[in-house]
C-alpha cells in the first residue's frame, strides 16, 4: 500500500501537530503553576492555622487568673489536753510555742513548716513512776470497779 502526500497535506498535518504538541506544553505549564499555588496556599494556611492556635494560647494564658504568692502563719503559745475519768485528769498532753508557716510562690509551690518548742505527755494516775507508760485504751484494773 502506498499513499502519497501532497507537499500542502504534509505541510497542515506538521501545522496541526506542532499546534496540539504547544497545547500540551501549555498544559503542562498550568499544572505546574496550579501545584506550586496550591503549595503555596497550604503552606499559608498552615502557618495561618498555627499562629490563630497561639493566638488562642496566648488568649487563654490572659484570662487565666494569675497566680499569688501567700504565706500563712499561726502561733499559739499553749494547747492542753486532758484526759477525764469521773471529772478527774488522769493525763495530759500539751503543746507549747507551736508555730505553723505555710509559703506559696507564684509557681504554685508550697512549703508547709510545723515547729513546737516543747511537747510534754503527763502521767496524772495516783503512784505514777516517772518510766511508766500511760496506755489510755488499756487502763489499771481498779478502774474497772
Amino acid at each position: 500500500l502506498y499513499c502519497q502526500l501532497n507537499p500542502l497535506s504534509f505541510s497542515m498535518f506538521k501545522t496541526e501537530l506542532v499546534n496540539e504538541l504547544e497545547k500540551v506544553q501549555g498544559l503542562k505549564r498550568e499544572l505546574v503553576s496550579a501545584q506550586k499555588s496550591r503549595k503555596a496556599a497550604s503552606v499559608a494556611l498552615r502557618l495561618a492555622l498555627q499562629k490563630a492556635a497561639q493566638l488562642r494560647l496566648t488568649e487563654k494564658e490572659k484570662n487565666k487568673s494569675p497566680s499569688y504568692a501567700m504565706r500563712i502563719s499561726l502561733q499559739i503559745n499553749k494547747v492542753v489536753w486532758s484526759m477525764l475519768v469521773d471529772g478527774k485528769s488522769f493525763a495530759e498532753a500539751e503543746i507549747n510555742d507551736m508555730i505553723y508557716d505555710f509559703d506559696r510562690d507564684y509557681k504554685d509551690v508550697g512549703v508547709a513548716q510545723f515547729t513546737t518548742k516543747y511537747f510534754v505527755v503527763r502521767n496524772c494516775l495516783p503512784n505514777a513512776k516517772s518510766d511508766m507508760l500511760l496506755s489510755a485504751w488499756n487502763p489499771p484494773s481498779e478502774w474497772g470497779k
